[in-house]
């Protein structure tokens, strides 16, 4: 039960001992604000107990001794998304009409250009990991390694541009059109973080590696309200953009990549689309083998389309005080906080 609020810093609860699964072992609980640049110090100094941990301090947290890591992979993914079209408001749906991406083997080999393990070994300090689709590994009744995933392979790249027609015609190392025309590509991404600059630059240089020019939009990174403005609005400034999703406890694609749903911001819409999200969630799709093999075929669909590059997976870590008992991250546990405990009166500091 709700005792305390502090607008802006904290919210103090009481054990509800009625609570029908039990009287939980905590007395009082508070859930605080803290400023994610200092909370490796207010861990140490035992401000907190339990706190979920910036990717960018993990290095610094190495070696700590009054708290421990439990981590979990994210019920998430991040991806690149390519403006394929635009969404009709009046008529809701999804339509795909714009001809620069319309040719998916310069979708493919934009993502074949990508050194993901890179990027999740030094900018993210090794947790995240290469994405292997949509449909993250959390999911485990619904996730496939079998899906024909893209890796880093920057040659297969270069060979496709070269099939497509977007060759080097000047000697200049950037790639032109089929037209011969200049061939520039607007990526909008979004500000905020140590790791957003070293991101946004690290894939540009690998997109540069294989003979493509890409800008950032405006020459900068947006800040997040101008980012989401700009992608909802579908802003003909932006050709991709840089995106996230927590997907949810559903694994059901339906509501970001139908035709007629407004958060499919790639816009890419096709009838074999339409039939595998109905499929999914279907009366036949009651019977699990079968959803399960009409989500291994969506992904590998998708990693054929590629109308967007699925980036990273994300573990996610949380870090405890070695007094605290009981706590899990386990996406099945029940009634967690009403079994964590402490075994001391005061928190271990170092």
């Amino acid at each position: 039960k709700i005792k305390k609020i502090v607008p802006g810093e904290s919210v103090e609860f009481e054990r509800n001992d009625d609570y029908y699964a039990g009287k939980p072992k905590l007395k009082t609980l508070v859930l605080k604000v803290v400023n994610p640049k200092v909370i490796l110090q207010s861990l140490k100094k035992g401000d907190v107990d339990v706190a979920e941990f910036p990717t960018d301090q993990y290095p610094a947290a190495k070696g700590s001794k009054n708290f421990q890591f439990v981590g979990k992979v994210d019920l998430a993914y991040s991806y690149i998304g390519f403006k394929l079209g635009h969404w009709d408001a009046k008529k809701g749906v999804n339509v795909m009409d714009n001809p620069k991406f319309s040719d998916k083997r310069l979708r493919q080999a934009m993502a074949y250009a990508l050194d993901e393990k890179s990027v999740g070994d030094k900018i993210y300090n090794g947790l995240r990991f290469p994405a292997t689709g949509l449909i993250p590994p959390s999911f485990a009744s619904w996730y496939s390694k079998d899906t024909d995933p893209v890796g880093y392979d920057p040659a297969k790249a270069k060979k496709l541009l070269d099939e497509a027609g977007y060759k080097d015609k000047d000697g200049d190392g950037l790639r032109e059109d089929p037209n011969g025309k200049k061939f520039t590509i607007n990526f909008l991404s979004m500000s905020g973080g140590d790791t957003a600059e070293p991101l946004a630059k690290f894939y540009i240089q690998c997109w540069k590696n294989v003979g493509l020019d890409v800008q950032l939009v405006d020459g900068r990174l947006a800040e997040f309200n101008s980012f989401y403005k700009m992608v909802q609005n579908d802003d003909p400034k932006v050709d991709i953009f840089a995106g996230a999703w927590g997907t949810g406890t559903d694994v059901d694609p339906y509501g970001l990549y139908g035709r007629d749903v407004p958060f499919n911001y790639s816009h890419f819409v096709s009838e074999k689309n339409d039939q595998l999200l109905a499929d999914g969630h279907s009366v036949k799709a009651f019977d699990h083998d079968y959803r399960q093999n009409v989500y291994k075929e969506w992904q590998k669909y998708m990693n054929d389309e590629m109308p967007v590059i699925p980036t990273l997976f994300r573990s996610v870590i949380t870090a405890v005080n070695n007094r605290v008992t009981g706590y899990t991250v386990d996406p099945a546990a029940q009634h967690v906080w009403m079994n964590v405990g402490v075994s001391s009166n005061t928190p271990d500091v170092e």
